[in-house]
């Protein structure tokens, strides 16, 4: 089973999102880790559609009940608008990809009201100073007094609507840090064992030492412009193959206000931020300079200067702090997968019918 994990996001996120991204709850990644709400009633209703004919009972206003308690299509249709220009960009999608979204959002609402819930029943209480000094921090990220109340009215959003949403993200975190008790920090003898157990996690990649020559190009360039910074960059290249040192040439070649040495030293294979200068960089032989590569920002003359092969690491070149702190977290995050499921296979979950 997926591994659910229950984030916390940060205040700041109130920015885009005072209540809906910014009710600050539980937010659950793993589309399988819990059950999705069924797509027929619940997904028409959070979209608005459905409506009923004359004469007709109305449909619910809510979408599903969590133990009684309802989460209505408003506050569904709100989370669907924060998070849909966050994940395209735009609002232009498919009805069939919002629905995908809407869904998503109704069983994350219904995570965020079992944990409050949870929270609630536990006697976790949060007092007006902690609301107070969060509100201060979201306030803060804002140019003004006005941009901050031109945002919450945007969303239609009071500023008690907002102080509960802030309430309620401090619950959470609190009902989180209960969870992450639970789970004892490891010992030596335990991260030994599991580094024993799974040695392809404890492995340094193919790593290389490149330098390259970077020779910018408007991407909007006529093919012409290309084809001349193509030519440009191989004759440094032809240079280099005839004897000259590629430091040398690099350093009179950066003089050009259009080229510019870059010392990226040892990378990972698949770290460089560019597709066409990894590849090179793993494929041409140590010691050699690649043919001129076309990149997003010009032509890319890498210089490969040596390559190292993938290797085990030892126990003891672990840094044992981090693995530490790496195995509590994955740990944790166990904890409240587990808790989750709980919480949901226990709850009255009802959807209209």
């Amino acid at each position: 089973m997926a591994t659910v994990k229950v984030r916390w996001p940060r205040a700041a996120r109130g920015a885009c999102a005072l209540l809906a991204g910014l009710w600050l709850a539980a937010v659950v990644p793993a589309a399988s880790a819990v059950a999705s709400p069924p797509p027929g009633e619940a997904a028409a209703l959070a979209h608005g559609e459905g409506a009923p004919e004359s004469g007709a009972v109305p449909a619910p206003d809510w979408v599903v009940r969590v133990n009684g308690t309802p989460i209505s299509a408003a506050e569904v249709g709100r989370d669907v608008q924060t998070r849909i220009p966050d994940m395209t960009g735009h609002g232009g999608i498919s009805l069939e990809r919002t629905q995908h979204h809407q869904l998503r959002v109704i069983r994350d609402l219904v995570v965020r009201r079992l944990v409050l819930q949870a929270a609630t029943d536990a006697g976790i209480e949060v007092s007006g100073e902690e609301v107070d000094a969060l509100e201060s921090a979201v306030r803060a990220r804002f140019a003004s007094q006005g941009d901050y109340e031109r945002k919450m009215a945007e969303q239609g959003l009071s500023v008690e609507q907002v102080r509960t949403g802030l309430r309620e993200h401090l619950m959470g975190l609190k009902m989180t840090a209960r969870i992450n008790a639970t789970v004892e920090p490891p010992t030596r003898e335990q991260l030994h064992a599991y580094f024993e157990q799974h040695p392809e996690k404890f492995t340094i990649p193919p790593r290389a030492r490149i330098e390259y020559l970077q020779m910018r190009v408007d991407p909007s360039s006529p093919e012409q412009t290309w084809q001349a910074a193509h030519q440009r960059m191989t004759g440094l290249r032809d240079r280099i193959q005839a004897g000259e040192g590629f430091a040398d040439v690099a350093e009179q070649a950066a003089e050009a206000p259009e080229i510019e040495w870059v010392k990226v030293g040892l990378v990972h294979m698949g770290q460089s931020s560019d597709r066409e200068v990894d590849r090179v960089a793993f494929t041409v032989p140590a010691g050699d300079v690649a043919e001129p590569v076309r990149t997003l920002f010009g032509y890319a003359l890498v210089y490969v200067i040596e390559r190292l092969d993938a290797r085990a690491l030892a126990f003891d070149e672990l840094n044992l702090e981090m693995f530490r702190e790496e195995w509590l977290s994955a740990r944790r995050d166990e904890a409240q997968s587990a808790w989750v499921r709980e919480l949901w296979e226990a709850a009255d979950i009802e959807y209209p019918e």
